[in-house]
């Protein structure tokens, strides 16, 4: 079953518009779909693609752990920066 939709138009700052653009054609979505997916997260951080990543980030670490092997520690720890560079970015 299709869920019912309305049509509004809204005004959104270029700027706004411009990253909600980008971060669909990074995640290969529409326009429409980023939006509603920032308005459901719009008082949780914690988006479905920081939740991927973090547990990306707990995966790798446990794989260093298991096998004794640094290199997937440091993946895990470039994940995290780049989480924290693009948090800080916005």
């Amino acid at each position: 079953m299709k869920s019912r939709t309305t049509a509004k138009t809204i005004r959104i700052p270029n700027d706004i518009y411009a990253d909600i653009e980008r971060e669909a054609a990074k995640k290969d979505t529409s326009f429409s779909k980023e939006a509603i997916d920032r308005l459901r997260h719009v008082d949780n951080s914690l988006t479905p693609d920081i939740l991927a990543t973090i547990q990306t980030i707990i995966n790798k670490s446990l794989e260093g752990v298991k096998t004794g092997s640094c290199k997937p520690i440091k993946e895990a720890q470039e994940e995290a920066n780049k989480l924290w560079k693009n948090k800080l970015s916005k």
